[in-house]
């Protein structure tokens, strides 16, 4: 509950600087349509010590729409309602490998700003997931042994990106989730992602 108050709190300082920044310059707002295709790589901490759980990487890809707010030539606003399917980890429990993969539709919200005229700019803003399909499962017999899934993930988000052309742009973002991505658990998820896309 702390990360999400201290996350919640520095996240609308950062909307509340960013509109002053926007409206400060005076220019006129315009909205543009896109798509977004992206690779990420989740990583999960037990925050309560557990014997014998070593926990790895989980990796995934997810395509989805863009939703640029411009409000000056530094500042724009972006909603990327997003599907993914992603491996949350893997880890071994005694001698047997187990792994957790999932499908979300993830929505990030973010103000973009440009240190670099009309070329490289940083993000921050937060993350809204909706999991489903979740599955937790043993490599070796591929059965599904259950796992007991938060309905909905909030992160923090912080990253940055480049515009290669005017409506082209490649981006790389951190994501750390507020909440535990299990129930019955205290777990730490972050996730770490690149991605490309492009403005219609």
């Amino acid at each position: 509950m702390k990360r999400f108050v201290v996350g919640s709190v520095l996240a609308v300082m950062l909307f509340a600087a960013s509109v002053r920044s926007a409206w400060a310059q005076e220019e006129t707002p315009f909205i543009q349509f896109g798509a977004r295709a992206a690779v990420v790589m989740h990583s999960t901490y037990e925050i309560d010590e557990v014997v014998n759980h070593h926990y790895g990487p989980g990796f995934g890809f997810g395509v989805g729409l863009v939703l640029r707010h411009t409000v000056s030539d530094a500042l724009n606003f972006r909603g990327e309602p997003s599907f993914y399917w992603r491996g949350l980890y893997t880890y071994t429990s005694g001698l047997m490998p187990i792994s957790v993969d999932e499908m979300a539709l993830c929505i990030p919200l973010m103000a973009n700003y440009f240190i670099s005229p009309e070329r490289i700019y940083i993000s921050g803003g937060l993350e809204l997931d909706l999991p489903f399909k979740t599955q937790r499962f043993e490599y070796s017999s591929g059965v599904d042994i259950g796992y007991d899934r938060s309905f909905v993930d909030i992160g923090f988000l912080i990253g940055g990106g480049y515009m290669i052309a005017e409506n082209i742009g490649v981006d790389a973002r951190y994501v750390i989730y507020f909440n535990n991505p299990r129930k019955s658990s205290s777990e730490l998820l972050m996730s770490y992602g690149i991605g490309a896309f492009i403005l219609f």
